[in-house]
């Protein structure tokens, strides 16, 4: 069985930022067989998901 990463990454998930926002979408489409986390300063929620 292959190992499987995880990708921890901080940046500004939680603010109205286009570029901030679509970055994880694009992270997630090309890092397909990794783990990965999202983590904001301040850790709000995207304003996608709400």
């Amino acid at each position: 069985m292959a190992k499987k990463y995880r990708i921890a990454h901080v940046g500004t998930f939680d603010v109205e930022n286009y570029g901030d926002l679509l970055f994880p979408t694009v992270l997630k489409h090309n890092f397909l067989d990794y783990e990965i986390d999202l983590f904001s300063p301040i850790g709000g929620g995207s304003i996608l998901t709400k």
